[in-house]
């Protein structure tokens, strides 16, 4: 089609797997795209969009304080008999 182009040719053009621009189109991140049965039609003028998923293995921690965690007595008496916490 005239102004469009398919996932494979996106993914040669982005530099990424066929897979993932796939994965861009379902999560709504590439603009203009069209389903056409059970391929995507992406227009050829979008451009390639910033990686936004961790690449480094870190992840955000949503707790600033460890030792704030609570476990539950059964699984801190069997983590005291491994030794993985010391007997105060």
């Amino acid at each position: 089609m005239n102004g469009y182009m398919s996932a494979r040719e996106a993914s040669y053009k982005w530099g990424v797997s066929e897979s993932r621009v796939h994965k861009l189109c379902q999560q709504g991140l590439v603009a203009d795209v069209k389903r056409f049965g059970r391929s995507w039609l992406i227009p050829e003028d979008v451009e390639k969009l910033a990686d936004t998923r961790i690449k480094s293995g870190k992840y955000i921690k949503t707790q600033s304080d460890p030792t704030d965690t609570e476990i539950c007595p059964k699984e801190e008496q069997t983590a005291r008999e491994y030794g993985y916490i010391k007997q105060r």
